[in-house]
């Protein structure tokens, strides 16, 4: 995904053992957090510079006094670029929600957060080095599986019988590149067949052109021009058929109200499981077809 999306002048490699410890973990969450750091590193560079991945076994040394709830042995992932860092106070803040170093139209502030949200859900931790002019460093711990591995509620067996799709086409509205991706190879690996669109009135012009049938729409709450709420209503109205499912991070309370008084009956917060999204996304289909 890096290779095919990044710029052909920025330099990307991936250096990991083969040998490297497995992890219990949502594939989708975790494919979320590791593309949020590569798009944060690529937006900290210019025209070129480099992206490194590496990934390594660690099992215990001199830090482990410093991370007592860091379970042994973990797994440590390190994205870092030659981009234009940042000082000790941006540093201390980048995990903070809300926070962004980026214009208002190129960032929410929420990509970080969520990938430490992500991160400890997993049982693991995130960390930041970073100095101005010598590029960031983010590392992502997660523990490495053994057949006592018991970290997640959902039962890891369901994933090998996910709510499969059966060809439908699905349009993922998102005003976030990173997201629409996400979800777009979820449900594609899954049976589903895709199309994105970055806010709702261009979700809406897409489906007018009438080119490409459109059995559901996965929709952010919160986007510019035309967020999810009002892009929900005009599907109500006009296209009736059209099931729809909503996802938001933000005020997540207020938007299962917003969205139960818009009759929105399918919403998930953010950040989501794999189950979760195929599950949501099969309900509304199905409810669509009762109705």
């Amino acid at each position: 995904f890096c290779r095919d999306t990044l710029p052909k002048s920025l330099r990307f490699t991936i250096e990991a053992p083969d040998d490297l410890w497995p992890i219990v973990g949502d594939s989708t969450q975790i494919f979320q957090v590791l593309v949020n750091l590569v798009t944060n590193a690529r937006d900290a560079m210019t025209d070129a510079g480099t992206i490194r991945i590496t990934a390594r076994n660690f099992e215990a040394g001199h830090d482990s006094a410093t991370r007592p709830r860091m379970p042994m042995p973990y797994i440590i992932i390190e994205v870092e670029d030659s981009g234009s860092g940042m000082d000790k106070q941006t540093a201390a803040r980048v995990f903070e929600p809300f926070f962004t170093t980026k214009e208002a139209t190129k960032g929410t502030g929420f990509g970080l957060a969520t990938s430490l949200t992500i991160a400890r859900s997993h049982g693991g931790d995130m960390e930041v080095y970073s100095e101005p002019g010598r590029g960031s460093r983010f590392q992502l711990r997660l523990p490495a599986a053994s057949e006592s591995t018991t970290l997640f509620t959902t039962p890891y067996h369901v994933l090998d019988d996910l709510p499969q799709g059966n060809g439908e086409h699905v349009l993922i509205v998102d005003d976030e590149a990173t997201i629409r991706q996400i979800v777009r190879q979820a449900l594609e690996a899954n049976g589903y067949r895709t199309f994105v669109a970055s806010n709702g009135l261009e979700a809406v012009n897409l489906i007018e052109d009438g080119d490409t049938p459109v059995d559901l729409v996965f929709t952010d709450m919160m986007m510019p021009v035309m967020d999810g709420a009002a892009t929900a209503a005009y599907l109500m109205r006009h296209h009736p058929h059209i099931a729809v499912v909503a996802a938001s991070g933000l005020n997540a309370n207020g938007n299962l109200l917003h969205s139960a008084h818009s009759g929105l009956a399918h919403f998930l917060t953010k950040p989501f499981t794999t189950v979760e999204l195929l599950s949501s996304v099969r309900d509304a289909l199905v409810s669509r077809v009762k109705s």
